[in-house]
C-alpha cells in the first residue's frame, strides 16, 4: 500500500488504488480513503474518521471494520475512513487540513492508539519491538504471516509481542514528558482547528490487547495520563478500555488479529462499532 505525504496534492493512501494488507483487500477512492460497499454521495453530511492502521482495518474485510459498519448504520452520513498505516498525531493534523480543503466536514472522530505518541523523525520507531528483524527479513516475514499458520502459532508461543509492544509504549508515557506533551499539543491543535469551524470533535481511546488481559489497576495508565493533560481543553474523550474488557467474555485475544498487539479482528471491530453506536 503506497502512502503519500504530499500536503498539497494528497496526504494518506494512494487514490484509486487496490492492494492487500495483512491478507485483506484494500481499495481506496479518488481521495485516498479506504472504501466500503457504501459509496460516497454528495448531499450527505460528512463524518471524518482520523486514525492509523487500526482505523484503516488491516486484515479485515472493508464492511467488517467499524468504519464499514458505521457506513451501513448511519445512512445519512458519508463515513470517511482516512486511516493510514504508520500515521500518528502529527500526521492527523496534516490529514485534517488536507481534507478540509475539499470537503465540508460536519463531525470528526479520532481513534487513538497508544503508538500515536511516536514522532516520525525521531529514533523511536527504530527501537520498537521486532523492527530490526523486519528490516532484514521483511519480505520473508510478510510472506509467512500471510501463508503460514504454523509460523504464527510458533511466533505467538515464543514471543509475547503484545506485552513487548505495550511495555515499550507505556514507558514512553511514563518517562518521556516531552513526547507526551507534544502529543497532547497535537490533539489540542486539532481541537483548535475544528473549533474555528464549529465542527464537533471527539477522541476514542483504544486499548492494546495486553491491557485487556491484565487486571493491574494501573494498566490503563497511558490513557489516563493523556486525558489528564488535555482535560482543560474541553476535548471529548471516550475510553473503550472497560467496555472492551467487559465484552471480551474472558478471551480478549479474540478481539484482535491472531498474535497481534493492537489490530482488531472482525469481533473486535464489531465491539468498537457497538460502543460508537451506544455513544451517538
Amino acid at each position: 500500500m503506497i502512502i503519500q505525504r504530499k500536503e498539497n496534492n494528497g496526504y494518506g493512501l494512494r487514490p484509486n488504488f487496490k492492494s492487500q494488507s495483512f491478507g485483506a483487500n484494500i481499495e481506496t477512492n479518488k481521495y485516498g480513503f479506504r472504501k466500503s460497499s457504501i459509496p460516497y454521495k454528495k448531499g450527505k453530511s460528512n463524518w471524518l474518521l482520523l486514525g492509523d492502521s487500526v482505523l484503516m482495518g488491516v486484515g479485515v474485510n472493508k464492511d467488517s471494520t467499524f468504519a464499514g459498519r458505521m457506513s451501513s448504520e448511519y445512512i445519512n452520513w458519508n463515513i470517511i475512513n482516512s486511516g493510514v498505516i504508520g500515521f500518528s498525531s502529527e500526521d492527523y493534523i496534516t490529514q485534517l487540513n488536507y481534507v478540509l480543503k475539499f470537503l465540508n466536514i460536519q463531525k470528526v472522530s479520532l481513534f487513538f492508539c497508544l503508538n500515536d505518541i511516536y514522532v516520525r523523525n525521531s529514533k523511536i520507531a527504530i527501537n520498537v519491538p521486532g523492527k530490526n528483524l523486519r528490516k532484514i527479513f521483511g519480505a520473508s516475514i510478510s510472506f509467512l504471516r500471510k501463508n503460514s499458520v504454523l509460523y504464527l502459532m510458533i511466533k505467538n508461543k515464543v514471543f509475547d509481542r503484545s506485552k513487548s509492544y505495550f511495555t515499550f509504549d507505556n514507558n514512553l508515557y511514563l518517562e518521556n514528558e516531552i513526547l507526551l506533551k507534544r502529543l497532547a499539543n497535537n490533539l489540542v491543535e486539532i481541537q483548535s482547528i475544528l473549533n474555528k469551524k464549529k465542527i464537533p470533535f471527539e477522541i476514542y481511546l483504544l486499548p492494546y490487547e495486553f491491557q485487556l488481559r491484565d487486571n493491574d489497576i494501573s494498566i490503563d495508565n497511558p490513557q489516563r495520563k493523556l486525558t489528564d493533560l488535555i482535560e482543560g481543553y474541553s476535548i471529548t474523550t471516550k475510553d473503550l478500555f472497560e467496555y472492551m474488557s467487559n465484552k471480551s467474555d474472558g478471551n480478549n485475544k479474540k478481539l484482535f488479529l491472531y498474535g497481534d498487539p493492537m489490530h482488531l479482528s472482525n469481533k473486535g471491530h464489531n465491539i468498537v462499532f457497538n460502543f460508537i453506536k451506544s455513544k451517538n
